[in-house]
């Protein structure tokens, strides 16, 4: 038996089989619809992970939030794939990484452009201008975000401290 979940964002459909998993109770069959408007959202990883992962705490967080916010356009920054990407290599290899990037088909990629990686680099300046760090996937996560002008969907506390990013929380707000 097989695991299915059907997950509908941004008008196209996905629908994620994990050829290693039994089909449990536990486990819901997502169906959500979304359509493009003016409120976009970037995605972290926090957010793609327990969306992803039923057996994570936050799950249903993120199921919730995107259905209270089916009229909204969601995408992730390349810097967040790279996070998902790399954990699932490290994890699972070739063949982990080639079921993450199907997964993961159900968000529209935001490339990390060369004016994001000029605003990454003002969003560094500052901090080490204030003698606080951050690590640099976040620095280029926001670069993205405050590029665009669009809101970063997260549980992760440390964009907190990142002057003029739009941060939004679908969770309690988790030092990740």
């Amino acid at each position: 038996m097989i695991r299915v979940r059907t997950i509908k964002i941004t008008g196209r459909a996905l629908t994620y089989i994990s050829p290693n998993s039994r089909v449990s109770p536990s486990f819901p069959l997502i169906t959500v619809t979304y359509s493009r408007s003016d409120s976009v959202r970037f995605l972290d990883s926090s957010f793609l992970v327990d969306l992803l992962q039923p057996t994570c705490d936050h799950h249903e967080d993120a199921v919730e939030y995107l259905n209270s916010n089916s009229d909204g356009a969601f995408g992730a920054p390349t810097p967040v794939l790279y996070e998902i990407y790399r954990h699932a290599a490290w994890a699972g290899g070739k063949d982990q990484l080639e079921e993450t990037t199907e997964a993961l088909d159900l968000v529209d990629p935001v490339p990390f452009t060369e004016p994001a990686t000029r605003e990454s680099a003002l969003v560094r300046a500052k901090f080490l201008a204030d003698g606080n760090t951050i690590n640099e996937q976040d620095i280029m996560i926001a670069g993205v975000v405050r590029e665009s002008g669009a809101a970063l969907l997260t549980r992760d506390s440390d964009f907190k401290k990142i002057p003029d990013l739009d941060v939004e929380y679908y969770a309690d707000a988790d030092s990740d």
